[in-house]
């Protein structure tokens, strides 16, 4: 059982329902630099919706969509990650395309029914993601997750806390070494130790958050311990500042992540799409 974590997915023509969500994040390409010239001072805003693939939402669905918002908020709490957040939500996946995003959303979680999921992520060999789009850190962030059987994958809740651990880092300003690498190196080692002979060292790996609502304890990837309590670096004319230490300035995350040429091949496949009427602004 390994981890199968990507910051980028596959998609083929024809799959609207993963072209109507990122295609947002194309769009956020074409907002004017003016507008990142910004001290972040607010809260880091964020929001989870569970897609169904159904005409409404089960119990269970909804049940789900509450239980990985909590333990999102249990998660930010063992980083000392500010935050604020809007209330969870669950709604077809048709109706997802019609949503309006809040302004003010930095981060939307998405948490795919297991059908849509298995359809859409576990068909193209992907569990789970992260994604930035644009030049702003602070803003136009997407974690994808699937609320399926681990049978190949890794469990979903840590699945969400490997990509939350990608967000925070990549958010705060660390470099590549750390946003890819250390996390990365987390899950592997977390695979070996539940493949494998337990050893001493696989404590190090993992942590448990403790629900206080709707979940009892739930297994998670331990937070990158430099980031635990580091707030953001302010923001002059769209840069970062002198305010980042020494050791978080090795690099710029944005080339590898946002730039990478599969994220780029992404979305030049989507914008193609809009550009020739395939999906537009409605669907």
């Amino acid at each position: 059982m390994s981890v199968q974590t990507r910051h980028f997915i596959s998609i083929r023509t024809g799959r609207i329902t993963l072209a109507a969500v990122l295609l947002a994040l194309v769009l956020t390409l074409f907002i004017s630099p003016d507008s990142y010239a910004m001290d972040k001072s607010e809260k880091m805003r964020w929001q989870l919706i569970f897609l169904s693939p159904y005409s409404g939402c089960t119990n269970y669905q909804y049940q789900m969509a509450n239980a990985y918002d909590e333990i999102t908020s249990k998660y930010f709490e063992l980083y000392k990650f500010e935050n604020s957040k809007y209330q969870p939500q669950c709604m077809p996946d048709k109706k997802y395309t019609h949503y309006q995003v809040p302004d003010d959303l930095d981060l939307i979680i998405l948490v795919y029914d297991n059908e849509i999921g298995k359809r859409e992520l576990h068909g193209n060999d992907v569990g789970g993601l992260y994604n930035h789009i644009g030049a702003d850190k602070t803003r136009d962030h997407t974690i994808i997750i699937c609320d399926c059987s681990n049978f190949g994958f890794s469990d979903p809740v840590w699945i969400l806390s490997h990509e939350l651990s990608h967000f925070i880092t990549y958010y705060l300003g660390f470099d590549q070494s750390v946003v890819e690498d250390k996390i990365h190196s987390l899950g592997y080692k977390y695979d070996q130790c539940i493949e494998g002979s337990w050893e001493a060292t696989c404590s190090s790996v993992l942590t448990h958050v403790y629900g206080d609502h709707y979940f009892t304890k739930a297994t998670v990837m331990a937070p990158y311990e430099p980031a635990i309590g580091k707030k953001l670096f302010a923001l002059e004319n769209g840069t970062a500042n002198d305010a980042i230490t020494s050791d978080t300035v090795a690099g710029d995350a944005s080339e590898s992540v946002a730039s990478s040429q599969l994220v780029m091949s992404m979305q030049k496949e989507i914008t193609k799409w809009w550009l020739a009427g395939k999906i537009n602004d409605t669907d």
